[in-house]
């Protein structure tokens, strides 16, 4: 006889929305969020994307708030990442919309919400008295 297993792990959105619907990422509101935590996340995702536009001058640089360029960067890094399950979170502080956060002369980059790669891994032990083969199929899709 054959044993067979099969695992099949897929992330699910925080949004529903159909695949045509544009998502961002954006900061939690005021008040729902401890501003040293966002604070912090703002630091570091701005050591992985371009926050050159959230200095003073620049087009997004007001309101000048914590939360409103953590919501710049916090989408610029799940566009960059590819609007990807769980790419959205920077330690709580993070929330997906359908709502355009852009204003004024800041303009969002928008796009659609992603799933997490679906990945699925097939096992198949053949038993009998002649010996044991193990298969092993490992597969991605991006959707």
């Amino acid at each position: 006889y054959e044993l067979s297993m099969a695992l099949l792990a897929a992330g699910s959105g925080v949004v529903s929305a159909s695949d045509d619907t544009p998502t961002y990422c954006v900061a939690k509101p005021d008040g729902v969020v401890d501003q040293n935590v966002l604070l912090d996340a703002l630091n570091w995702v701005c050591g992985k994307v371009d926050c050159s536009l959230l200095l003073q001058g620049q087009r997004c640089y007001e309101p000048d708030t914590v939360s409103a360029h953590a919501s710049y960067a916090f989408n610029e890094y799940y566009y960059q990442s590819g609007r990807l399950t769980g790419t959205c979170d920077f330690n709580g502080t993070a929330m997906v919309t359908t709502t355009d956060p852009s204003h004024d002369t800041c303009t969002f980059r928008r796009g659609r919400h992603q799933s997490a790669p679906t990945v699925s891994l097939g096992w198949s032990l053949p038993v009998s008295g002649t010996g044991a083969v193990l298969l092993v199929v490992m597969t991605s899709i991006l959707f």
